[in-house]
């Protein structure tokens, strides 16, 4: 099947195909333009007079590495439909280095931008236990994915960034935060073994919330990696300060039992991993906002509150 490469090629006449049902119209609202791709909502007309929503992305020809989209894809044709807690595909495709066109289903939630809650934590770490442990061990899967490690050297980079720039990040962006320690991170970072499959970029942005269910979405990152990185992004990057400072021994216990329960193994490195991850997931952001321009801060609030959150889960994890 040939296949739309640009939002406003999508036709009645290919969704018709596409869901085997007949479609008389369709209607693309904006959603976002991320760096490397362009997504809409779709709302889908059928002859019933019914609707359906989709979402759609299509790669942007300025922007993008072609093998994102091939990750992207590979996770949705062998893990996707295995997992709860990830949209449905309609359609997935690929060709060459410019035609890129994903389908899913429209799924309701809200983004808590404000953090999440307690509760919402377990429900985020249970959600993530099962992409975890489903897959755990999955060769097919792993054989399309890129294998993600950090090196020594690339973790001593980031640390010595996060020195140059401390100063400069602090007073633009104060959060009373006194420097963690990060003398080490060099030596823990050989222990983050890739052992299955990782979102790997688990903000807010990308976690739908709503009563009955946590939905995880925008998997172009998706690699194989250790667990420690998503974790890390769920308790220091979107729970609330309070759930961090509070509770964070409970909800790692809490995301390793229901990995057990999900078919994976006990993870007694689990605390230093997740540590080291969290001090990673800080150093990359402290590299992004030393070259962030005050324009493209103030386009994207949820930036902030981000980098607020993660600010308290590096304290709560390493001491100054």
């Amino acid at each position: 099947m040939t296949f739309p490469t640009t939002l406003d090629a999508i036709s009645p006449a290919f969704l018709s195909e596409v869901l085997q049902k007949p479609v008389t119209a369709v209607t693309r609202v904006a959603l976002a333009e991320p760096w490397t791709n362009t997504v809409a909502v779709l709302t889908v007309t059928l002859a019933d007079g019914a609707t359906q929503r989709l979402v759609a992305k299509v790669r942007r020809a300025d922007r993008g590495h072609t093998l994102q989209f091939e990750q992207e894809l590979h996770f949705y044709e062998r893990g996707a439909a295995r997992l709860s807690c990830v949209p449905r595909m309609r359609f997935g495709a690929m060709e060459g280095e410019e035609a890129f066109l994903l389908l899913l289903d429209h799924d309701d939630g809200a983004h808590l931008r404000q953090g999440f809650d307690l509760e919402t934590s377990r429900r985020a770490l249970q959600a993530l236990a099962q992409v975890h442990g489903t897959v755990w061990g999955d060769a097919l899967l792993r054989s399309g994915l890129r294998d993600k490690r950090v090196l020594p050297k690339q973790a001593a980079e980031l640390v010595h960034g996060v020195r140059a720039n401390w100063d400069m990040v602090a007073a633009r962006f104060p959060r009373h935060l006194e420097a963690p320690d990060l003398s080490t991170l060099h030596e823990e970072v050989s222990k983050l073994v890739p052992v299955t499959l990782t979102h790997n970029d688990l903000h807010a942005e990308n976690i739908l919330v709503s009563p009955h269910r946590i939905v995880f979405v925008d998997w172009q990152n998706a690699t194989w990696s250790t667990p420690a990185y998503d974790v890390a992004n769920i308790l220091a990057g979107c729970a609330h300060p309070a759930v961090q400072q509070g509770h964070w021994q409970e909800l790692l216990a809490y995301y390793g039992t229901a990995l057990r329960e999900a078919g994976g193994p006990p993870l007694p490195g689990l605390e230093a991993d997740v540590s080291t991850s969290t001090a990673l997931l800080f150093a990359w952001m402290m590299r992004y906002l030393a070259s962030a321009s005050d324009r493209e801060i103030a386009d994207r609030a949820m930036v902030l509150e981000h980098w607020e959150r993660v600010c308290s889960g590096v304290s709560v994890t390493r001491a100054g």
